[in-house]
């Protein structure tokens, strides 16, 4: 079978806009003269590492590739550094361990790592490069990266969440991990097999009956020599009533999440042209602590703000 070889085109400047809109008149054309099944090949992108990173001592890294399949199914991806297979995967998730070990002069520092994706039809798309650098001073500092919450999330008090980390890169060993509600520890997780392998689940600890207020989220890793690493710091808060995550919907309305302590209480949406009047425009009595509020008015170009009330508190 013959690959054909398509390579993503990795921007640092979004295309002018002429440029962007006649792409995409040339696009819809193109797709409506189509027929039958789509040739078109898969995505993918690596998730870590996802930007420059300065490598010390020999780190064993863990590599992870998000792919989307393109019109077949995905057959296998590699991961390569310059030219250089590291390794070939055939089954999500798709990852890899790779022991950065000397002989170092196999490489021109700083170097491009990437992943390709090939599907069943030899379509073959590679992601956007890494660049790695190395500075040859060890100990290695290992990677640890908070999987959830997300970063400036917002809680209903009394909070109750999954504090989740992942383990990127280490001298070999896998923890354990401590994990930390500002100077508070919730948990400490060691795994079953000490040695950082492909195969090494995520840690995570369980944290409920947070009281409002707003808090620091940081994981200790300990490794095998017991010193104390303090990795992926992080801010959350815990409100009575907050509002979050606002955006537009795609006719143009805007849109935003409430998070409420208080469900089946009557929360108002309320909106101002100056922060000094303000009038009720929608009633929302949510089943539980977090409810979607839509504008039934578009949104225009005069400034308007938004307020949430719950009347009987």
């Amino acid at each position: 079978m013959t690959t054909v070889r398509l390579n993503m085109k990795c921007h640092l400047k979004p295309l002018p806009l002429w440029i962007t809109l006649l792409a995409t008149m040339l696009a819809v054309g193109h797709a409506g003269a189509q027929s039958g099944t789509s040739n078109a090949p898969p995505k993918v992108s690596l998730v870590w590492p996802s930007y420059v990173h300065i490598l010390t001592g020999e780190p064993l890294l863990r590599l992870r590739a998000d792919v989307t399949p393109g019109g077949h199914p995905v057959a296998f991806v590699q991961f390569f550094a310059e030219t250089n297979l590291i390794a070939t995967v055939t089954n999500p998730p798709y990852a890899a361990m790779w022991w950065l070990a000397p002989p170092r002069w196999a490489y021109s520092w700083p170097f491009a790592l990437t992943a390709a994706a090939v599907d069943t039809a030899g379509l073959r798309a590679e992601s956007c490069p890494v660049h790695l650098f190395w500075n040859g001073n060890p100990p290695l500092l290992p990677v640890v990266e908070v999987t959830s919450p997300q970063a400036d999330a917002i809680f209903a008090a009394p909070a109750a969440f999954l504090f989740g980390a992942e383990l990127l890169a280490s001298a070999g060993d896998a923890g354990p991990v401590e994990f930390f509600v500002g100077t508070n520890s919730v948990g400490t997780v060691t795994q079953a097999d000490t040695n950082f392998t492909v195969a090494t689940p995520p840690y995570s600890a369980t944290v409920t009956n947070l009281p409002a207020g707003t808090y620091q989220l940081e994981v200790r890793y300990y490794g095998k020599s017991g010193i104390g690493l303090t990795y992926g710091s992080r801010t959350i808060r815990v409100t009575n009533l907050g509002i979050q995550s606002p955006g537009l919907t795609s006719d143009g309305r805007v849109q935003f999440g409430v998070v409420t302590s208080f469900p089946g209480e009557s929360t108002v949406i309320e909106s101002s042209p100056d922060l000094a009047t303000w009038s009720p425009i929608a009633t929302n009595v949510p089943p539980g602590n977090a409810f979607t509020f839509v504008d039934p008015s578009p949104a225009t170009n005069a400034a308007r703000f938004y307020r949430a009330v719950i009347p009987s508190q």
